[in-house]
């Protein structure tokens, strides 16, 4: 059963890797087109959290902003920036001590 979770979790990361790349040349090549507004920045985060919610789980994760902040930006795109961001960083092995 663990083996099977580990391969459909692996299969779900692949599929989601090639959408990324599909959708970057997209937009290079003009296809994608940017509905940017005003959006909340820990908006945007909990978002990206809340898509990795089951991912994240061995982690934790402390969210906190100095201050409100707005930013002007594509809503959509920008999460699939973070969630990206954090789907990578949390399959790197973390050494057991840093000296």
């Amino acid at each position: 059963m663990a083996l099977a979770r580990s391969i459909e979790t692996k299969a779900r990361e692949m599929s989601e890797l090639i959408s990324n790349v599909l959708d970057l040349m997209r937009f290079e090549s003009g296809q994608i087109k940017l509905h940017n507004d005003w959006q909340t920045l820990d908006e945007l985060l909990e978002s990206a959290l809340r898509a990795l919610e089951e991912a994240l789980i061995p982690y934790k994760v402390d969210l906190r902003l100095p201050r409100p902040a707005t930013v002007y930006v594509d809503a959509s795109l920008i999460t699939q920036v973070f969630t990206t961001c954090w789907t990578t960083s949390s399959s790197i092995p973390r050494p057991e001590r840093i000296s």
